[in-house]
């Protein structure tokens, strides 16, 4: 069950976008043109990713994942009306393996996954849509590989334990894998070798590093070793979120 329930948002629910001198862009959302370009972005995560500590406190399972396809949502009525906004995607996962699991860990991790991710960028200045990015995270492609933090999120207004839904940590509870080496992979959409991901994303100081630096170009033992090693955190007792019925406006 949940030990840090501190959000039900998904990784993309709650992204923050300046679109101040941004030039991705598309006329038409539903017949884009689009650019291989990435547009990155800034998001809240929905509860601590970055260290050992915060995986093993909020995950259920950790698993290696082979990303097999996507499907592309829709924008709102109210970003299509103001000409520009983000439209998200559905990534289809499989899980090849479980590396580690918290104790009490429930539900069982399934054999397939679906998560909400960000997708591509659009406004009315009459330039390709852009494929969008989270900074300091992957974005989760087809035909790549990903170590990640699995976390089961209740219903609230259901009694059922069973009734939620697996959501990620936050973007650094993902970590590119690609041929089974930590930091070899996607990583803000662009694809890096294990030295190009060291100098386009690892800390220099080892004293402040988060789990993702500590582990990368290694293999995935070493990520399950230090989550083995890691205490988790007390659980708060204002902890839990709250049931709400409001519909959507």
């Amino acid at each position: 069950m949940k030990r840090d329930n501190m959000a039900s948002r998904l990784l993309c629910a709650a992204l923050t976008i300046a679109f101040t001198g941004c030039s991705a862009s598309t006329s038409t959302p539903d017949a884009p043109r689009q650019t291989n370009q990435v547009q990155l972005g800034h998001g809240r995560d929905r509860t601590g990713s970055r260290t050992a500590q915060h995986w093993v406190s909020a995950a259920e399972h950790v698993a290696v994942v082979s990303v097999l396809s996507e499907v592309r949502g829709k924008p709102s009525s109210a970003e299509l009306r103001r000409g520009e906004g983000l439209i998200g995607r559905e990534i289809n996962a499989r899980i090849d393996q479980i590396v580690w699991s918290t104790a009490k860990a429930f539900p069982k991790a399934p054999a397939m996954i679906r998560l909400q991710a960000v997708g591509w960028i659009f406004s009315n200045d009459g330039l390709p849509e852009r494929r969008f990015a989270l900074k300091g995270s992957p974005r989760l492609e087809p035909g790549h590989s990903y170590v990640i933090a699995l976390d089961w999120v209740d219903d609230p207004c259901l009694e059922d334990p069973a009734a939620g839904k697996w959501a990620l940590l936050g973007g650094g509870g993902i970590v590119p894998a690609d041929g089974g080496v930590l930091g070899a992979g996607e990583f803000e959409g662009a694809v890096f070798t294990v030295d190009e991901a060291r100098k386009a994303w690892q800390e220099t100081n080892p004293a402040i590093a988060g789990l993702r630096d500590q582990v990368i170009g290694f293999e995935i033992g070493t990520l399950v070793d230090r989550l083995e090693s890691a205490t988790p955190r007390p659980a708060r007792a204002d902890e839990g979120l709250a049931c709400d019925r409001t519909e959507p406006s």
